[in-house]
């Protein structure tokens, strides 16, 4: 609005910014960025350790499952800061975590797509610099996805 009387009842709707028009673009763009980063929620996941102690983790921090060979229904969570063996099969993941940007590139992983870094041949480096297996019949598939989320981030902070 360009008329003061109305900022004083913007706060009654709990305005988040005050522009004056006319709203340009580059005034507009960081407004909105950080009304989208403020309004996030951050999607936790509880898991369950090997001694059944729940375990609340944000998914943002989340960089992979991995299988442990030989050992049924247990797993490798690693986190930014740690990782933990949890109970669970990277089936049972990967059905749950299929909309919040998790890919499994190979049938002992499951991956965080915002953690990657890379796409090689027959692996994936994460931002950390892990480097994962990725099987042929996946690599299409993952491309393919990452390029949406790409997309789909992209559409969000315009």
């Amino acid at each position: 609005s360009n008329y003061p009387e109305y900022m004083q009842e913007s706060f009654n709707v709990h305005a988040f910014y005050f522009l004056n028009k006319p709203v340009l673009y580059e005034q507009f763009r960081p407004v909105m960025k950080r009304i989208i980063e403020e309004n996030e929620e951050d999607v936790l996941l509880r898991v369950y350790s090997e001694d059944n102690t729940s375990i609340i983790i944000s998914l943002s921090d989340i960089l992979y499952f991995e299988t442990i060979k030989g050992v049924r229904n247990k797993l490798t969570l690693v986190t930014i800061n740690n990782s933990y063996i949890i109970k669970g099969t990277i089936s049972d993941y990967a059905d749950n975590l299929k909309n919040n940007s998790f890919f499994s590139p190979h049938r002992c992983f499951l991956v965080n797509l915002s953690h990657i870094k890379i796409i090689k041949n027959n692996s994936i480096i994460l931002k950390n610099n892990t480097e994962l297996p990725l099987s042929r019949n996946k690599k299409t598939v993952l491309n393919n996805f990452f390029t949406h989320e790409i997309l789909k981030i992209q559409q969000n902070n315009y």
